[in-house]
């Protein structure tokens, strides 16, 4: 077969793209060097947590051709999510329901993303024949951000997420990692200008700078790698653990001890159980599952914490064992309200309450 024309082919990869589903596709090489060093950084200065993956292979992180060998170019995709924002926010006034993030209400992105990506392999190699390739949702240590700026899909802004000028952030990345010299895309520039709205709104502070957040203080570190210790804050959590025989103002010193004290000396490479963080879309997909069960409208807390407890290893779920709370207890009180408490009086509820 002939050298393929690259000018043509990467015309017809973003028609493709398109009939595929991605709302932009586009092209970059593998040199991250201008990101080199604040990622490095950003590592020294613990900025990640727990999160001990994000400092496993830098090396593969900064280099994307030794990631996959033989790569020269990244295809980078973006996919739209939650277009349809009717009445997405209602549930944030109802004090009763569950509110799940838009991005987790659909189909597992990732499972979606990869087939597509895949189909869009198999369509260039029915136009060139054999190549290298691999795709990527998630799903191994690359700088998908970088590379979607780079690539020109949009600028990463001061909070650090990707913005984009008609979609904001409200999409999913995915690359296509491939050994075709295909044409590049220009990067895309910076917009944020001297706005700070991101960084003033944010109400833990997470953000110690413009660009770089520190993970520990972020609410969606703490409820997507630690969802027990956010629920423990609700009222209606807070009460089915209290019912369920768990002493919650306790739960919450451990969680706290947990994050001041143990955090700093598991090292990141130890493979301890109770150090596994939370599957967090495992745990919304077996929490939806739960509520069509049973029959019901709206997912509700209740149901979260049953998908919470059926995360054996997480470090959540040994605090609640240790207290005697078993996934039964939980499930007793949720559908039957049968408590641990008994027939305790309201004064000793709002007593246990006011003592978290």
């Amino acid at each position: 077969m002939s050298e393929p024309n690259y000018k043509q082919l990467t015309k017809s990869i973003r028609a493709w793209g398109h009939e595929l589903g991605f709302a932009q596709l586009a092209i970059t090489d593998v040199d991250l060097g201008n990101y080199h060093d604040s990622y490095r950084q950003w590592l020294s200065e613990d900025c990640h947590g727990d999160m001990a993956y994000m400092a496993d292979n830098v090396d593969k992180r900064l280099h994307p051709e030794r990631l996959h060998e033989g790569t020269c170019r990244i295809i980078t995709v973006r996919m739209d999510y939650a277009k349809v924002a009717d009445n997405s926010l209602a549930p944030l006034s109802e004090r009763n329901t569950a509110y799940i993030a838009r991005y987790a209400r659909g189909r597992d992105y990732h499972k979606v993303m990869r087939k597509r990506l895949q189909k869009l392999a198999d369509k260039i190699q029915s136009e060139v024949g054999q190549f290298g390739y691999r795709a990527f949702v998630d799903s191994a240590p690359v700088l998908e951000r970088a590379l979607a700026e780079k690539s020109g899909l949009g600028w990463i802004g001061k909070n650090t997420m990707l913005i984009n000028k008609q979609a904001g952030s409200w999409f999913f990345l995915g690359e296509l990692f491939t050994d075709l010299p295909l044409p590049v895309d220009e990067p895309a520039t910076d917009h944020c200008g001297s706005c700070r709205a991101c960084l003033d709104v944010c109400p833990t502070d997470a953000f110690i700078a413009p660009n770089k957040m520190d993970a520990k203080r972020c609410i969606s570190y703490l409820t997507i790698e630690h969802l027990l210790y956010a629920l423990i804050h609700n009222e209606e959590g807070a009460n089915i653990l209290l019912h369920s025989g768990a002493d919650v103002n306790r739960l919450r010193v451990e969680l706290e001890r947990f994050f001041e004290e143990d955090l700093e000396r598991v090292p990141g490479d130890e493979p301890l159980e109770t150090m596994q963080t939370l599957a967090f879309h495992r745990v919304i997909q077996t929490a939806i599952d739960h509520g069509r069960n049973a029959e019901k409208d709206e997912v509700e807390i209740g149901d979260v914490i049953v998908a919470l407890f059926n995360e054996p290893d997480a470090h959540s779920m040994t605090l609640l064992r240790a207290q005697g709370v078993s996934r039964l207890d939980l499930l007793r009180y949720i559908s039957h309200g049968e408590s641990k408490l008994g027939d305790a009086s309201a004064a000793d509820l709002e007593g246990a309450r006011a003592a978290r």
